[in-house]
């Protein structure tokens, strides 16, 4: 892939950067206030400051892409590195211990979550992998988790549902990305 080729993908992806930010913030406050009483309050405040750090790293590296000459490389990594966190800190909402019924409503909420990184990030596709491989990974292990834990519920199904969606998130990620790169 060349180097312009990638300035521009990134370019798109720090331009988008300021309402993705504000929505990701939007939604961790507002499951934050959600899960207040359902589940441990020092453990959901761990998770609401840590949902804090990849918008605010974020935010810091678009006003620094913005006035800052460095490697294409550089940029890169940084936002990479980015996506990873996201992935991680909305992947690791599944494994707080609530009743099933909030733990679905939940796994919910991140699909609709991973739906829109996946359309915001299609520009470019390691952005898309980099975000869906830790919190599929993670979502993944805790259905798993819960489908050994708790056969005569419906988690093994759930399973199915999840590798079946984190494929079609892919899909579609991979397919948008061929369609924006080839013009």
């Amino acid at each position: 892939m060349s180097q312009s080729l990638i300035k521009t993908q990134l370019d798109v992806l720090f331009s988008n950067s300021p309402w993705l930010i504000a929505g990701q913030l939007l939604l961790a406050s507002t499951i934050s206030f959600w899960l207040l009483g359902q589940v441990n309050t020092i453990t959901l405040l761990l998770w609401y400051g840590c949902s804090f750090i990849p918008p605010l790293y974020r935010a810091y590296l678009s006003l620094q892409y913005k006035t800052k000459t460095n490697t294409i490389s550089f940029w890169n990594h940084r936002y990479l590195l980015g996506s990873v966190s996201y992935g991680l800190v909305w992947g690791s909402l599944v494994y707080f211990d609530l009743p099933t019924l909030n733990l679905y409503f939940l796994l919910f909420i991140i699909s609709g979550y991973i739906a829109v990184t996946v359309s915001a990030s299609s520009v470019y596709l390691p952005a898309v992998v980099y975000f869906l491989a830790p919190a599929s990974i993670l979502v993944f292990f805790r259905c798993l988790e819960l489908t050994l834990l708790h056969p005569e519920e419906s988690w093994a199904f759930t399973l199915v549902i999840v590798v079946f969606a984190i494929c079609v998130f892919m899909m579609s990620a991979r397919s948008l990305n061929k369609t924006i790169v080839s013009g």
